[in-house]
């Protein structure tokens, strides 16, 4: 027989019994005190959301978790005691007591967006904070969004605190429910609630610390990819507009996945792209980051041309490779400048739109240089404007490292092969890109991408330090762990250990912060993560 969920009708102390013992126990939960621990003078510990675990759920008057059990009037075990952080007041969070669910919620956001973090002045605006601030509006639309949400808070709760079983034991219960859940969710009235399940449980595999890094991110994409299926095939329409913070979701998580997979995105069509209609700086940094999984994706090929026409100088000449890496190289140079030619004009319109400068630089105290590579402390006018940067510098190291990594495998081809390389331009007709200027129109990149990349690089840490720091919120870490593999993997082709190391180091700070996966990530690299999850990579460079 599988493995099936803990019966909701058994106290946890015979729960508890029943593991140690391996004997049948029977549980009464007409009484607030099982009556089989009753009789046996054992003190019970209460049923899930009552008892001890009553303490989840603090009212809006009280300033600390309770700690004591209002059914047996006992004082329960020793546990590390959760502050409450006081609400801002520029912020307003509907915060109602009737509910278990919302008890659940209103702590993990005391905890996940701390009243003096840069994500509480977010307000109304779209941005990763106010898709986690929305929780408690979306509770009520469908039972299952409810144990999504409350799976993932409960998560989270338990990963920050030190004896996690009372949040860690709900959660899985919650999760199992909703992956072996038969009933489908009728289709498209409630497609954005199926889909905000998926971002949910996306980010709830991501704290998951039970599975390795690899499997905890796989688990992760696949959230994303059925997020991102549901919304391909019940698209929006004017009678049934898509929820705006849904859409965000699916667009922030399918762009670092199709990175990470370098694989493109259905949401690289026309169709999806926003930013031209809103005009809001996350939708335009999304319209041209999808671009970037498609230019890895020419990268792979690239990569296994060169060694197909590597493979044809030692043997018979046909020519053929070099025909197919010459069209590959011109269309990732035009597609390459395109792409750079957008994300620079993004950028300036970014600055000119503001009146103050995006972000200033403030040299770190003495104590913290160690934490960060590069001097200097990242502070930043808005959460909108940091998450705008986060996803554009995340999206360029993407971009230049592997420019980078494909230019200087490209001149050591050519050097070796240059002479059979021009005989295939006599063999080709008018028809074809002349391949010795398109080659040395990509080879006259290298110094550039290679500043911007090195640039990009010390960004990013930056920002990765900028959102450790303790006095900011949770809001953001779901996307450390591709910022950091893509700075690792930068400081790879560039030799520069100390970098790596940092990076490592990080890894372990977000994993005591909470974030799962982070825990293993430090021993799985970006490359190794790729190769594991495609069997044909096509890394060769």
């Amino acid at each position: 027989m599988g493995k099936v969920a803990w019966r909701s009708n058994t106290c946890v102390t015979c729960r508890k019994r029943k593991v140690k013992s391996l004997i049948r126990l029977k549980c009464d939960q007409e009484h607030p005190v099982c009556k089989k621990c009753k009789d046996s003078g054992l003190k019970c510990e209460g049923y899930y959301g009552q008892g001890t675990r009553a303490y989840l759920l603090p009212t809006s008057s009280s300033t600390e978790v309770p700690t004591e059990d209002p059914h047996t009037q006992t004082q329960p075990r020793n546990r590390t005691r959760i502050p409450r952080a006081s609400t801002s007041p520029s912020l307003s969070i509907q915060r109602p007591t009737e509910n278990k669910t919302y008890g659940i919620v209103n702590l993990f956001l005391d905890n996940y967006i701390p009243s003096n973090s840069l994500e509480r002045s977010c307000g109304d605006q779209h941005t990763i904070a106010t898709w986690y601030i929305n929780f408690p509006s979306y509770i009520g639309l469908h039972p299952l969004l409810d144990d999504a949400i409350s799976a993932h808070c409960l998560l989270f709760l338990g990963r920050i605190y030190e004896d996690q079983e009372y949040f860690n034991e709900r959660s899985w219960e919650l999760a199992y429910n909703l992956y072996h859940q038969n009933g489908p969710i009728c289709l498209p009235r409630d497609r954005d609630t199926v889909i905000a399940i998926h971002m949910v449980m996306a980010s709830y595999e991501f704290y998951d610390s039970s599975k390795e890094s690899s499997t905890g991110l796989e688990s992760m994409m696949v959230q994303v990819e059925f997020g991102g299926d549901v919304l391909r095939r019940f698209p929006p329409t004017t009678s049934h507009p898509i929820n705006r913070q849904v859409y965000l979701r699916v667009r922030c998580y399918s762009l670092y996945v199709a990175c990470l997979r370098r694989k493109p995105s259905f949401l690289n069509d026309k169709r999806w792209k926003e930013g031209w209609q809103t005009g809001d700086i996350i939708d335009e940094i999304f319209d041209i980051a999808f671009e970037i999984p498609t230019i890895l994706e020419i990268c792979g090929q690239v990569a296994s041309a060169l060694n197909k026409a590597s493979a044809e100088t030692q043997g018979a000449f046909r020519g053929d490779a070099f025909r197919l890496l010459r069209t590959l190289i011109a269309e990732l140079v035009n597609l390459f400048n395109n792409t750079h030619t957008s994300l620079t004009n993004w950028y300036a319109r970014l600055q000119n739109s503001e009146h103050r400068p995006l972000f200033s630089v403030d040299d770190m105290p003495a104590s913290r240089t160690a934490r960060n590579p590069f001097s200097g402390n990242l502070l930043f006018s808005s959460a909108k404007i940091f998450e705008a940067h986060l996803h554009y510098w995340f999206s360029g190291l993407t971009l230049y490292t592997i420019m980078a990594r494909l230019i200087y495998r490209i001149s050591i081809f050519t050097s070796s092969s240059a002479t059979i390389y021009t005989r295939v331009n006599y063999l080709d007709d008018k028809d074809y890109y002349n391949a010795e200027t398109k080659i040395h129109e990509l080879l006259s990149l290298e110094p550039f991408v290679n500043e911007v990349a090195a640039s990009l690089a010390q960004r990013a840490c930056q920002a990765v330090t900028f959102c450790l720091s303790p006095d900011q919120g949770s809001v953001g870490r779901h996307l450390m762990v591709p910022v950091l593999w893509m700075v690792q993997d930068y400081s790879n082709f560039r030799g520069q250990e100390d970098l790596n190391d940092w990076c490592v180091q990080m890894f372990g700070e977000l994993a005591m912060k909470g974030c799962g996966i982070a825990s293993s990530a430090r021993s799985v690299s970006y490359r190794d993560f790729v190769q594991m999850t495609e069997k044909e990579a096509g890394l060769g460079f």
